[in-house]
């Protein structure tokens, strides 16, 4: 599914039921004014550890204008979330998916996919491959509207 077919696209990012690491609920959509990209990873997936250090470069790029990142493990393997932020050294937060159920609200089909949300909440970019996140982010940030 293309990210401009994706259903979501131009909504409101739905209700997700994830916890951090503690054990705490983390919620995506309650970052105020920020735009938020959500990398949804698979432990057991080779790309999605590959995109680890892009995820971390677009921090620092873009993390002073309010970009914020969160990646939602699958549910799949997510036993292993823990050993692997320790060993890939992710600082950005990071979830697992409860009974999949963020992986059926977002429609995910496929690892790496990331999302785009607005500073409003709202879906701008959907089901995008890792090599098209940063093209999309430079994109909603030039629209000045983000």
């Amino acid at each position: 599914m293309e990210s401009s077919e994706h259903p979501l696209l131009g909504k409101p990012l739905p209700a997700l039921s994830l916890t951090d690491w503690r054990g705490e609920p983390l919620d995506p959509a309650n970052q105020p004014d920020r735009i938020v990209i959500i990398d949804f990873w698979a432990t057991w997936c080779g790309p999605c550890i590959g995109y680890i250090p892009k995820n971390k470069r677009i921090l620092e790029d873009f993390g002073p204008q309010g970009v914020v990142l969160v990646g939602i493990c699958a549910t799949t393997g997510s036993q292993d979330m823990d050993t692997v932020a320790e060993e890939r050294k992710i600082t950005y937060p990071i979830a697992k998916d409860v009974e999949k159920i963020s992986e059926r609200a977002l429609r995910v089909r496929h690892f790496p996919e990331y999302f785009l949300i607005d500073r409003a909440g709202i879906v701008r970019a959907a089901a995008l491959p890792g090599s098209k996140i940063r093209d999309a982010l430079v994109e909603l940030l030039a629209q000045g509207t983000a």
